[in-house]
């Protein structure tokens, strides 16, 4: 699957705009992410963790949906069990 199948496919799913919404940076979070964690490993040698990697994610997409997304209310310690029925 390309990227863009993906972001179509997360945009076909049955869900409110606000959780599509949400959903939409922390993809592309991931995306960005794994890619980095790939160079890491293949350029440096060095190999990230995969629970390092989420923590990332989790971090940098909070504050991407957080200024971005608007009508939505983040509580990191809600954004951190990423449970997005709890989120949107």
């Amino acid at each position: 699957m390309t990227v863009n199948q993906i972001l179509s496919h997360i945009q076909a799913q049955v869900g409110s705009k606000k959780w599509k919404k949400v959903v939409h940076p922390v993809v592309l979070g991931c995306f960005w992410r794994f890619w980095l964690a790939r160079n890491d490993k293949e350029f440096n040698g060095n190999m990230v963790p995969v629970r390092r990697i989420v923590e990332i994610i989790k971090e940098e997409t909070f504050g991407w949906v957080k200024n971005k997304v608007k009508g939505v209310s983040l509580d990191w310690n809600r954004w951190i069990d990423f449970d997005i029925s709890l989120i949107v």
